[in-house]
């Protein structure tokens, strides 16, 4: 991920990536002119084959970032969401997981919806979970383990707070690379208002999720498969109103 600095420089988040196999999370700060100010390197498993992501940036209104991704623990066999703030000079404020007893926490999407709260979102065993975070000392203030009515888990590209209520977007896979976008509009407290699915006679999927809304209407980009050309890509946009 990549994203613009109040300075007009660029802040992004990844991972390096090593020829034996496995990454480190990493954050990178750069001038306008893309010279590096400042790195930070997750390391914990340095020179081991586990792969560690940064996969999201968030803006806080501080001029900070919050940074979310995954990182594999070897005690665990498994996944955790790792998510940590920077101020804008690069210092870390704090860094943090998230992870569940019975299954990994993978790391989907993210929003901020307010100055010191943000949301993240994923999937871990057959349920998606929704965490609210405090921005400012990390804090988990409450996680939701969400079920889907396919029995499985989505995966989740796009959560957007809009007017107090919340839009989860993503994927239901059904194996053999198909796929179906479903679009879950839920309250405040994560409880569904309703549930739609959109199927294609080939792979289906999300690209850019939410294009714009307002009181009446919300419209979304999707990138598919042509139905006869398995390997020519389409756009097309959905337009739903509010109560799906």
């Amino acid at each position: 991920d990549i994203a613009a600095t109040a300075d007009n420089g660029y802040v992004a988040a990844g991972y390096n990536y090593f020829i034996s196999g496995g990454g480190d999370f990493v954050v990178l700060k750069t001038d306008s002119l893309g010279n590096e100010q400042w790195r930070f390197t997750n390391n914990e498993y340095d020179g081991q084959d586990y792969d560690n992501y940064a996969q999201e940036i968030i803006k806080t209104l501080d001029n900070g970032y919050l940074i979310v991704g995954r990182i594999y623990v070897p005690t665990l066999n498994g996944a955790e969401t790792i998510y940590a703030k920077f101020d804008s000079a690069g210092n870390l404020s704090w860094k943090k997981r998230l992870h569940f007893a019975a299954y990994p926490a993978i790391f989907n999407t993210s929003c901020l919806i307010n100055d010191s709260n943000i949301i993240i979102a994923g999937r871990t065993g057959y349920n998606n979970f929704v965490s609210n975070i405090n921005s400012n000392s990390g804090d988990t203030l409450w996680v939701k383990l969400i079920s889907d009515t396919s029995g499985f888990a989505l995966e989740i590209d796009k959560i957007t707070s809009v007017n107090l209520d919340y839009y989860l977007s993503g994927r239901r896979n059904y194996g053999s690379n198909n796929f179906s976008f479903v679009i879950k509009k839920m309250n405040n407290l994560f409880q569904p208002y309703w549930r739609k699915e959109y199927t294609a006679s080939t792979t289906l999927w999300i690209v850019n999720d939410l294009i714009n809304y307002n009181n009446d209407s919300i419209k979304f980009l999707l990138d598919y498969k042509h139905p006869q050309t398995q390997y020519q890509r389409m756009f097309k946009e959905l337009t739903i109103d509010t109560a799906g």
